[in-house]
């Protein structure tokens, strides 16, 4: 099985601590992450590459899991969950608005869906 490397992104400064998951969309450009730090950080990116932290998503504790819905389409569905016990919903809205040059610029707006 062949895989490639070199094309590899780092990125860090926005967990304090230890990582305990990530988790990609079936859509490719977004991955929530979660810690040590009591968050999960939802990330966006473009092709794959190019991440940037787009939402931090403060836990009552340890933020220990995060997982996308598998069919959940071009609104992406995810959970995290804490030690407390807690699991969170997030839906992931990606609007499309026109810029003064005509061009369509994607915006990301996280809607929770529930809470405990």
């Amino acid at each position: 099985l062949p895989l490639l490397e070199g094309e590899k992104e780092v990125v860090r400064g926005e967990h304090k601590n230890v990582l305990y998951s990530i988790a990609f969309a079936n859509v490719g450009h977004f991955m929530v992450t979660t810690g040590r730090d009591k968050k999960a950080v939802v990330w966006q990116g473009k092709k794959g590459k190019q991440w940037e932290a787009k939402e931090k998503i403060a836990h009552s504790k340890i933020a220990t899991c995060c997982a996308f819905h598998p069919h959940s389409g071009s609104s992406p569905i995810f959970v995290t969950t804490c030690i407390s016990g807690d699991v969170r919903v997030f839906r992931i809205r990606t609007l499309r608005i026109p810029t003064k040059d005509g061009q369509n610029k994607d915006q990301t707006e996280k809607k929770q869906r529930g809470a405990r």
